[in-house]
């Protein structure tokens, strides 16, 4: 197990100072550094951030939270009080420390631990005014004769991302590859970072709601074309749990194609694993089920890879149990919903990864294979993953569509770590 690496960055508005109060003020041990500028507000006003460093605070027993001294950064916008705008508190586990870098309204905070044979490594960057998360990327690496990493890289404002990955070599890797890091021009996998949330599936299905902005887009300008050309299908994505994910179809061609050809059909394919990423063994690599749905009746059909599978707990198949309902979104087009249910993994943390696949299929063949991810068969490593944004966005049914209304949003203290990635404190 790696050591644990907790950094902490809080971004919280607090009671104004008067702009020309000693921040230091009644504070032992505490340094106040000068004013940086920091360019402009987007409504023109000037920025300026003081940095402030005071003594850690201690539990109960006397240890110190932070292994270091706590920073603190104060914001100015115009002639307002100062507010803090952040704080960063590198605990035990730290290797290379935390660089804070100050630029045009914005603020970044870049750091990685634990060093030695393995590395989580984070980026994160704020825009100043108004206060919101900008930019995150966080990868575990690891190294020596085995080395990997996997990389997820996501814009709070869009909740759209890529993750990268050096996973399964597919031949023996050259020795300068040993310490390669976070290195995405490495990368042999890609896939798209499904964003989850926690949704009442139940009530949007009441409300006769689809996703919309919330989910991630396989279609014209999303998912990888592993065969046939780009489409005017149209599938969203969005994880509404460990183990759970919520699928969209929207087609057009579907019902005329119906209509023409008997013969030519589509259908979901979703293929997944409880192997954590990066992939740590061969053995699991191979831990992968697969399935397919069928687009009208909502049946699943496990693939050749699930035969004789188990969970890492020696359980059931990964065979999902399938929900599936039909709505009319505002603009009058039909939309397929499916909710894929999957039995849990052998620990409660265990995290789902999955690829979904939408194949057309005529003519003799496949005219089109569109995934969210470069999946290769038998490759736990290939697959997909989620990203947990629920400390920074909300989403809420607007225009009959689940959308994007809270991006980027603090209003919780982030903590940062190897095992957990970015997420608000319970």
């Amino acid at each position: 197990m790696i050591a644990r690496l907790a950094a902490i960055v809080v971004l919280s508005a607090i009671p104004a100072l008067s702009a020309a109060q000693d921040l230091c003020q009644g504070r032992a041990g505490c340094r106040q550094g000068e004013a940086a500028y920091a360019g402009r507000s987007d409504d023109g006003q000037r920025l300026r951030v003081i940095p402030v460093t005071v003594p850690t605070a201690t539990d109960l027993v006397g240890a110190r939270l932070c292994s270091s001294d706590l920073d603190e950064y104060w914001l100015i916008v115009g002639a307002a009080p100062p507010v803090l705008a952040g704080t960063v508190c590198a605990s035990v586990g730290i290797s290379e420390g935390i660089a804070v870098t100050i630029g045009d309204n914005q603020l970044s905070a870049a750091f990685a631990g634990p060093g030695g044979c393995c590395q989580s490594i984070y980026d994160i960057r704020w825009r100043l005014s108004p206060l919101r998360l900008e930019r995150l990327s966080v990868c575990d690496a690891y190294f020596g004769d085995h080395p990997r990493f996997a990389q997820t890289t996501i814009e709070p404002q869009t909740l759209r991302g890529e993750g990268a990955g050096f996973l399964n070599a597919p031949r023996p890797v050259a020795a300068e590859a040993t310490d390669l890091g976070c290195s995405p021009r490495r990368a042999l996998q890609h896939w798209l970072v499904v964003p989850r949330l926690d949704v009442d599936v139940a009530a949007l299905r009441l409300a006769g709601a689809g996703l919309g902005s919330c989910a991630a887009v396989m279609g014209a300008s999303g998912g990888y074309v592993l065969a046939g050309r780009r489409t005017t299908a149209e599938v969203r994505i969005l994880a509404t749990g460990r183990n759970t994910v919520l699928i969209q179809v929207l087609d057009p061609d579907l019902a005329l194609s119906r209509r023409v050809n008997a013969t030519r059909r589509s259908e979901l394919e979703v293929v997944a694993s409880y192997s954590a990423m990066p992939v740590p063994t061969p053995e699991a690599e191979t831990r992968v089920g697969s399935g397919r749905v069928d687009l009208e009746t909502g049946t699943w059909e496990s693939g050749a890879w699930a035969q004789g599978l188990q969970t890492a707990g020696g359980g059931p198949q990964l065979q999902p149990v399938v929900t599936h309902w039909t709505t009319r979104l505002a603009d009058g087009r039909a939309a397929q919903m499916f909710q894929l249910t999957y039995p849990a993994g052998e620990s409660a943390d265990d995290q789902l990864n999955f690829t979904v696949i939408y194949n057309q299929i005529g003519g003799g063949g496949v005219r089109l294979r569109l995934a969210s991810s470069q999946v290769r068969p038998r490759q736990a490593s290939s697959l997909g993953q989620s990203f947990d944004v629920s400390a920074f966005s909300r989403c809420t049914v607007q225009g009959g569509v689940l959308d994007l209304t809270g991006a980027g949003l603090v209003t919780a203290p982030f903590e940062a770590n190897e095992a957990a990635g970015l997420r608000a404190p319970s």
